[in-house]
């Protein structure tokens, strides 16, 4: 269908309008998100992020893990863990106590 093409941009991506945006993204009155790197306990990140909704919009999101990589990636070294050539967003995964959220990043 022309129109589905035309929504997508030339790498297959579609944007959101900002009713997407507005959908639910998370559930939960908290989102925490973690480092996914093996670092030094002192140079690892966490961060809870909090509303009173009980969800996260698309759009908050997007925002708390902005937040949250601005913090988070200047710690890393391009060795080992996530680098600037990590740029595409693969979901959020459970940490192993499932407590805390990393972040899934690939290259492509």
């Amino acid at each position: 269908d022309d129109a589905d093409e035309d929504d997508e941009n030339s790498y297959g991506f579609i944007d959101l309008t900002p009713d997407d945006l507005a959908q639910p993204g998370f559930i939960g009155d908290t989102m925490t998100l973690e480092s996914s790197h093996v670092l030094a306990s002192s140079h690892r990140s966490e961060r809870t992020y909090s509303n009173d909704k009980g969800y996260f919009t698309i759009a908050e999101v997007v925002q708390a893990i902005i937040k949250f990589e601005l913090v988070d990636r200047p710690k890393c070294s391009p060795y080992g863990c996530i680098d600037e050539s990590h740029i595409y967003f693969e979901g959020l995964e459970p940490n192993e106590m499932n407590d805390a959220f990393t972040i899934a990043w690939s290259a492509m």
